[in-house]
């Protein structure tokens, strides 16, 4: 007899598939939400604390620019401020950096300190503060009778000055957050191809325009007058008497220290110079590209007829690019031959050139492709060219310019000097001439207009003072005090019978809401040749122009707007000297 079957049977075990089916689902969502919720975690957890991509920020031009566009009174008051202070600082750049600062910062400007050095033998300890700061091996001091004093201590003081310089440089950077501490050298390159050509491309890592304005210039200017006044005090000493023949040197990860008071003549190859001080000998350098290890560069060279090469983009230890640079040569007839960014140049950084060439001497030759020869954006630079008869060459953006938010000065003391922003080969074309360069110098501030979403850009402050000397100038477009896009530059020499030479926009003109100041305070006989238009006092777009021969006699092209013309808001002054102690309007 068959066993009856089970009518819950069936049923069971359909409820019990149905549960383990259940329960698989179960443990399927649970680790789900597991997951969802580790993804959750670990997403907070790197984005906590993490800065938010910068974005581009509304700048407000430089005070300078925004006093003389409230009152173009100030004009001449700024200008008789550029002269008297070149005047007083001619042989003091710890001074002149100073006026720098000032002239930049206003309020802001900190006090500018100095390494203190409080010991016996100083040595010793900086040697030690040194290697602590840069992650270095133990450096042995060489002997008191090897270096003994004072150089012993002013060696000392200037190597402290390094580690105070570079702990003013790391404050400066912080603003631009963990963008910098993740720059390499290719980063770097595409900082200043963006920089330096304007050349933005689809996909680039870094965008310059969103780091200008975040660098801390008054952290900058401490850092460099830490160096100066160190540097001025180093020389000093150096010239009080003949020293012991000595060569010492050590490599750290900030770059080399080396001290040769040899006086002999050699042919060095120099990579990342951290700390470099010759005492004499006919010197040949040639640098190569420097590292981002090596942001604080000191390069002194006290004597001889010296040679410095610099063939690649910011290599040059006059450089302060997102770094402290500063070249120091004493006297000689010195060649410098530069690409882009070169002869006391910065960029988000502090960069000087100082030349000391001697009265009545041949002076210097200085020739770089751009932005070059006191050349800053969004930092300071300072050159200053000695008594020497010196030739500056240039092809764009140098003699005296300034990009965004930059301040560059500068100052030649006396020689019978040239200054040439020239054509060949073509760089960098001007919307105005395209078949001539955008010279942007002798005296020039710029700033960059919008695009690409990108706001506006307001310019800087660049000067040149000439003190004394038969002088001759030659420029494309925009410059010999000329402003650009709420930018200023000043072009001040102070005497000799000068010529000056140029196209379009230069000799006092503006475009803008830019300033542009010339002044020929000297009572030489002075010529103004200007092949085309908006020059000697001209402005337009809400700019202002100011062009004023003080004393004797002058020839002046008469060109298209010019010699006091201005439109669309603008605001332009041209004289001369007049028959009396007065000055006259120019008469076309």
């Amino acid at each position: 007899m068959p066993t009856p079957k089970n009518p819950f049977h069936r049923r069971s075990a359909t409820i019990e598939r149905l549960g383990r089916a259940i329960g698989h689902m179960g443990l399927a969502i649970q680790r789900l939400v597991w997951v969802w919720l580790a993804l959750l975690l670990v997403g907070w957890s790197f984005g906590a604390g993490a800065e938010p991509p910068p974005k581009p920020q509304t700048l407000k031009p430089l005070p300078w620019v925004q006093a003389v566009l409230a009152q173009p009174e100030q004009a001449p008051v700024l200008a008789r401020e550029a002269l008297h202070s070149a005047r007083l600082s001619a042989q003091d750049p710890l001074l002149a950096w100073r006026s720098l600062a000032r002239w930049t910062l206003g309020p802001k400007t900190p006090d500018l300190g100095k390494p203190v050095v409080n010991a016996a033998d100083p040595l010793p300890g900086a040697l030690l503060r040194l290697a602590r700061a840069s992650g270095s091996g133990l450096m042995v001091a060489p002997s008191k009778r090897e270096l003994p004093e004072p150089l012993r201590s002013a060696w000392a003081q200037q190597i402290e000055a390094l580690v105070v310089a570079r702990h003013a440089l790391d404050e400066a950077l912080t603003g631009l957050g963990p963008e910098h501490s993740r720059l390499d050298d290719s980063l770097r390159a595409v900082l200043l191809r963006q920089a330096l050509r304007g050349d933005f491309r689809q996909g680039d890592a870094v965008d310059v325009r969103l780091w200008l304005g975040r660098v801390d210039q008054a952290a900058l200017a401490r850092g460099m007058a830490v160096l100066l006044h160190a540097a001025d005090h180093l020389q000093r000493t150096l010239a009080l008497r003949a020293w012991p023949a000595l060569v010492w040197q050590h490599h750290t990860p900030w770059g080399l220290v080396r001290l040769d008071t040899t006086r002999q003549s050699a042919r060095h190859l120099v990579q990342d110079p951290l700390l470099w001080v010759s005492l004499g000998g006919d010197d040949h350098y040639l640098f190569r590209p420097r590292s981002v290890q090596n942001p604080v560069s000191v390069f002194m060279d006290l004597r001889g007829n010296d040679t410095y090469i610099s063939e690649h983009d910011g290599a040059d230890p006059s450089v302060g690019f997102l770094g402290l640079g500063l070249l120091w040569d004493g006297a000689g007839r010195n060649q410098y031959s530069g690409s882009w960014l070169a002869q006391g140049a910065a960029l988000m950084g502090a960069g000087v050139l100082v030349d000391a060439s001697r009265a009545g001497a041949a002076g210097s030759q200085m020739e770089a492709t751009g932005h070059a020869q006191a050349f800053a954006l969004d930092g300071l630079a300072l050159l200053m060219a000695g008594d020497g008869d010196d030739t500056l060459t240039a092809l764009t953006h140098a003699q005296g310019s300034a990009g965004p938010l930059g301040a560059a000065w500068l100052i030649n003391t006396a020689g019978n000097d040239r200054y040439v922003l020239g054509n060949a080969p073509l760089v960098q074309a001007s919307s105005q001439l395209p078949e001539r360069n955008a010279s942007m110098g002798q005296g020039a501030g710029r700033g960059w207009r919008g695009r690409d979403g990108a706001p506006d850009m307001p310019g800087g402050v660049g000067l040149l003072v000439d003190l004394a000397g038969d002088d001759h100038y030659t420029a494309q477009v925009f410059a010999q005090g000329v402003g650009f896009q709420q930018g200023m530059g000043l072009l001040v020499d102070a005497g000799g019978h000068n010529h000056h030479t140029a196209a379009w926009y230069a000799l006092g003109a503006a475009a803008h809401q830019a300033v542009g100041v010339f002044w020929a305070s000297g009572a030489g006989a002075d010529v103004y040749e200007v092949s085309h238009s908006s020059a000697l006092g001209a402005a337009t777009d809400r700019s202002f122009g100011w062009f004023v021969d003080s004393g004797g006699k002058n020839a002046m092209s008469d060109t298209d707007f010019s010699q006091g013309q201005a439109a669309v808001g603008s605001r332009a002054v041209c004289q001369t000297a007049g028959p009396g102690p007065s000055l006259q309007t120019c008469r076309r």
